[in-house]
């Protein structure tokens, strides 16, 4: 079974920012059992996104503390085709630091260790 996904990155035009879920989360995806927490960036910003999340431990590690996962999925157009790098953020156990798990490369449709199924939910403005 699949993921149902949902874009939780808001855009505040008086502002001109994009403010993320917690200050972390692109995207919000869930199943039976699982909830899962996606910064999504570029692979250029993959290290400040990373830092991002490390440096806000408190709020990374109540994420993790609750039974939420979390992963940084950086894109890279590399020999002409879009690829996912993506890095896994984990609690070091019995400490209040975090650690970070590079799993490497994927190609689109196997970003998402299984297939997601994206719900198109439009929002009345």
């Amino acid at each position: 079974m699949g993921y149902t996904v949902q874009v939780v990155e808001q855009w505040m035009p008086q502002a001109r920012r994009r403010r993320d879920l917690y200050g972390v989360i692109d995207i919000l995806a869930i199943r039976h059992g699982e909830i899962l927490g996606v910064q999504a960036t570029t692979e250029n910003n993959r290290h400040s996104r990373q830092r991002k999340i490390t440096d806000d431990t408190a709020l990374s590690g109540e994420w993790l503390d609750a039974g939420g996962r979390l992963e940084v999925w950086a894109w890279k157009l590399r020999n002409g085709r879009w690829q996912c790098r993506r890095v896994e953020v984990r609690a070091r156990e019995n400490t209040h630091l975090l650690e970070l798990l590079d799993n490497g490369w994927y190609i689109p449709g196997e970003c998402e260790r299984d297939a997601i199924e994206v719900q198109d939910q439009q929002q009345d403005t």
